[in-house]
């Protein structure tokens, strides 16, 4: 499984406006897409659920099969990239915005 390093507690469960904004960020920055709520509803069903998402592990899971998605489902499997190139491209952006924004922050969605 692919990782990120996200300085989280292991039974840190993210709200809904944070999720939407995560799968909004995988979706926007790497292949610029506008995400639609169906977009957000698959990538949360193939990561196990809301309730699976917890700590960095749910997270990074969830950043992984979003990616997956976005180069199956959006993008059509182009050969010149892969869903691992997507998360190696998003990741660092996860990052900084984990580091730089409170929960409160990640929540908003206006």
């Amino acid at each position: 499984m692919l990782q990120l390093e996200l300085r989280l507690p292991d039974d840190y469960t993210p709200s809904t406006g944070e999720l939407d904004n995560f799968v909004y960020l995988c979706c926007k920055y790497t292949c610029h897409w506008q995400m639609r709520q169906c977009d957000k509803a698959a990538c949360l069903m193939m990561a196990g659920g809301v309730e699976a998402i917890k700590g960095t592990e749910g997270l990074s899971r969830l950043c992984e099969v979003t990616c997956e998605y976005l180069w199956d489902h959006v993008c059509g499997e182009p050969e010149d990239t892969s869903s691992e190139g997507f998360f190696n491209h998003i990741k660092p952006l996860l990052q900084t915005w984990y580091e730089s924004q409170t929960a409160e922050e990640r929540a908003l969605t206006e």
